[in-house]
């Protein structure tokens, strides 16, 4: 039996409170299976690549900040990476992409074909922007300026045609996807419709060092279903004709969730709370394609662990599901830094929340338990039951020396 296109759909930032309500029927009905125990291994979006391509974790493939700026984060394990091995073994591999990070330009450039689907504004540099503060103030210096005014310009005109053409920012890309396939082929997608900005609220991760902001719950959940309803209205037609095709085995999840003023906090990045880590995912697998089921599935899912399941494929032609799941997963974020840290550091307020918050942290998810260790600090910063109240102290001291394992190298 030939073997099948595989796609991975990365619905970028897509919670899994919004999904289960909004989205999973629809899935379902077309015949996906739907999991809900997935762990993503960061709250962000290069490392969850990283690790969704490699199997690997963050600390070990590399792709995380320590202090710096996401935009200096670099994918680096591309020889250990599933579009590296679906090459060796004759298939074209294909990137499609709305978000700039996952992109050649940040190291995800072992792939055939590029196509970026980004619909994203003409953004300004820092130093762009310090000279358009100084034109307004004196605006003959335009004059000196030519190159930035013209770019201004186009800015705007950009600016327009995504709005009223193409419905920005409810479209972030999608109306640019086109999936198909002149041969057999690999193909990894991000979605960016359910990232933030959001219609009529431009909020970023700094505001939240900002003591002026105002962080509503209400205004911001409306904001972000709207966006999930709109990606899901694009998106279904797209996925009917994929399995009407009968030619792919398709993956659909998210590589982190969204906090959305739920607790005072907006974006994602800095912690590894549930609404930031425990993430949907869909699988759908032809019919003719063998299928090994779990009896049950028990434990965790790691992202990372799709890369077992679509190798194991890829060497034997066999979706096994016993291949996701663990006793036991992590989930690690490392400090942000750099203009982020910078901004925060404009006013006393902003400097006293990012010195106590941005932290490097691990969790780990064990049998029905979870506990969010502040690696800096050296403290539990979360513990929950979620099966009722109280962890025991047996519970506790294992989950510990779990993390403190997980820290030393010595689990993978």
């Amino acid at each position: 039996m030939s073997k099948k296109n595989v796609i991975i759909i990365v619905l970028d930032t897509l919670r899994k409170d919004f999904a289960e309500k909004h989205l999973n029927e629809d899935l379902q009905s077309l015949g996906f299976t739907y999991y809900s125990n997935l762990i993503s291994t960061s709250s962000w979006t290069s490392p969850a690549h990283a690790s969704l391509l490699t199997g690997l974790y963050p600390k070990d493939h590399g792709t995380h900040t320590y202090g710096n700026h996401p935009f200096d984060v670099v994918f680096k394990k591309k020889k250990l990476s599933l579009q590296h091995y679906f090459k060796i073994k004759g298939y074209e591999t294909v990137l499609m992409s709305a978000n700039p990070f996952i992109t050649p330009n940040f190291g995800f450039n072992n792939f055939d074909k590029f196509v970026s689907l980004s619909l994203r504004e003409l953004n300004l540099s820092d130093n762009e922007k310090s000279k358009l503060a100084e034109i307004k103030k004196r605006p003959y210096r335009f004059i000196a300026n030519p190159r930035l005014v013209m770019k201004i310009i186009m800015r705007k005109i950009h600016s327009l045609i995504n709005k009223y053409l193409y419905d920005y920012p409810l479209n972030k890309g999608i109306s640019n996807l086109k999936v198909k396939f002149n041969k057999r082929a690999f193909t990894l997608i991000n979605l960016m419709e359910v990232h933030e900005p959001y219609l009529g609220i431009d909020c970023k991760l700094e505001s939240n060092f900002d003591e002026n902001f105002n962080c509503n719950n209400l205004v911001l959940a409306n904001a972000y279903k709207k966006h999930l309803l709109f990606l899901k209205k694009k998106l279904l037609p797209h996925l009917k004709r994929l399995i009407d095709e009968n030619k792919s085995i398709i993956l659909v999840l998210s590589d982190h969730g969204q906090k959305l003023c739920d607790d005072g906090w907006f974006g994602h990045g800095i912690f590894l709370t549930d609404d930031l880590v425990r993430v949907p995912m869909w699988l759908y697998v032809p019919k003719d394609v063998q299928l090994k089921r779990a009896n049950k599935i028990e434990g965790w899912i790691s992202l990372k662990s799709i890369f077992n399941l679509l190798f194991n494929y890829l060497v034997n032609g066999v979706v096994d599901e016993n291949l996701l799941t663990s006793d036991y997963v992590f989930s690690e974020i490392y400090k942000f830094g750099g203009s982020l840290k910078s901004k925060a550091y404009r006013t006393e307020y902003g400097k006293r929340k990012y010195n106590k918050f941005i932290k490097r942290r691990v969790a780990v998810y064990y049998k029905n338990y979870k506990m969010t260790y502040n690696v800096d600090d050296e403290v539990v910063e979360e513990l929950i039951n979620y099966d009722g109240d109280g962890v025991p102290k047996g519970i506790q001291r294992k989950m510990l020396s779990l993390i403190k394992n997980f820290l030393n190298g010595k689990i993978h």
